[in-house]
């Protein structure tokens, strides 16, 4: 058996995901990391997107938004505002945000407003790679 380490994904609603895996991928506000076992401690933002997991030698995709990753003790601990298998993202809904997302930003009156509607267009967008990359025929 690969060499493996504790990932737990927890949200506001619930703990998504506690079980042993190989890597992660995910984005922070510094770019793409990847972690496999053994890998130094560290504190890190999260930003929303696909998170890849290998575990059993296989790759999945999950989405997930905003959060924090500590990496402690050999352990993964990810706390995220949202976490979605890509059988729970409604594609719809996600087109729907994106469009809502879009107007908003060309409405907007202040820089609050453009820095909300341009996370709500990558959180979308987020969501619809997710749920195309695992809905290839």
């Amino acid at each position: 058996m690969a060499d493996t380490f504790l990932l737990e994904i927890v949200t506001p609603e619930r703990v998504f995901m506690q079980d042993q895996v190989e890597m992660i991928i995910f984005n922070t506000s510094d770019g793409e990391m990847g972690v496999m076992p053994h890998h130094a401690d560290l504190a890190a933002a999260i930003v929303a997107g696909p998170l890849r997991i290998r575990r059993h030698g296989e790759w999945s995709e999950v989405f997930i938004s905003n959060g924090f990753i500590e990496i402690f003790l050999g352990a993964a601990h990810m706390l995220v505002q949202t976490a979605e298998w890509p059988d729970e993202i409604d594609r719809r809904r996600a087109e729907d945000a994106l469009e809502r997302a879009k107007r908003r930003m060309q409405h907007q009156k202040s820089h609050r407003d453009f820095v909300r509607a341009k996370a709500s267009i990558a959180r979308a967008l987020a969501r619809m790679r997710v749920f195309d990359d695992t809905h290839k025929s």
